[in-house]
């Protein structure tokens, strides 16, 4: 991969002067991947022979390559036996989390409403509703998780440790604390200009963790009002575990 160059910075002469080069030799390759840094980030490319693969399976290649590439990010210290093991688990966990529709409903069904916060509920239809806006996923040591998926939604970690942390502002990571079982893991997405972006970080072998959109939440804290009580205790008891660990420092 070349530096990425100016077009300032580049001598102009009459007949041009190249600035950047890509080149592409698949080869006959079937299969090639192409990494390149393209305004300040590293892109990759896929080519291959539509001869040799579907283009159902090009997504599923992809996916799994990045999963591998997590895990050496994660294991890169452990012996070669153990990361494939670890890997082995990791990549049969992505091929079976779609569980079958029935059996994830009820199951998501019953977790949310294990939930502090949406306890209260009693509507058989908000806890749907919740339910049908929710994703759940399931991650693995190392795992980071931050941007618009926490901005646009509601995480709660169901199984496993979770590590929040925040920028503090010169380039470094804040850890805030380690939640468990059940917790909220982003509360600030309750307030429209956040000051702290929270990012999260997987601290156990495997994690579940649920993502509930924030309209669906909001749409029934608007008429719920033990819903709209809970979030409110729940961001109290968050301001007063900061204030006496505050005062304790």
């Amino acid at each position: 991969m070349e530096e990425e160059k100016e077009y300032s910075t580049v001598r102009a002469s009459d007949d041009g002067a190249l600035v950047m080069k890509n080149s592409w030799d698949s080869g006959g390759s079937n299969l090639e991947l192409y990494f390149r840094y393209e305004n300040g980030s590293i892109t990759l490319s896929l080519i291959y022979n539509t001869n040799t693969f579907s283009n159902s399976y090009e997504a599923s290649l992809v996916n799994r390559f990045f999963q591998v590439i997590l895990q050496m990010m994660t294991d890169y210290n452990i012996p070669m036996s153990m990361f494939m093991a670890r890997l082995a688990k990791r990549l049969d966990s992505e091929e079976n989390k779609e569980l079958d529709i029935h059996n994830l409903s009820l199951y998501l069904n019953y977790e949310i409403s294990r939930i502090g916060i949406f306890s209260s509920l009693h509507d058989g239809e908000d806890i749907t509703h919740l339910q049908k806006n929710t994703t759940l996923k399931t991650f693995f040591e190392g795992d980071r998780i931050s941007g618009e998926v926490l901005n646009d939604n509601f995480a709660f970690v169901l199984q496993g440790r979770v590590a929040r942390n925040v920028d503090s502002g010169d380039g470094w990571y804040v850890t805030l604390d380690i939640l468990k079982d059940k917790s909220l893991l982003n509360a600030t997405s309750f307030l429209e200009k956040p000051r702290l972006p929270i990012s999260l970080e997987v601290l156990t072998d495997e994690a579940q963790i649920i993502f509930i959109k924030k309209e669906a939440v909001e749409k029934i804290a608007q008429k719920d009002y033990n819903l709209s009580r809970s979030i409110i205790s729940y961001a109290l008891s968050e301001m007063e575990k900061y204030q006496y660990l505050w005062i304790q420092s």
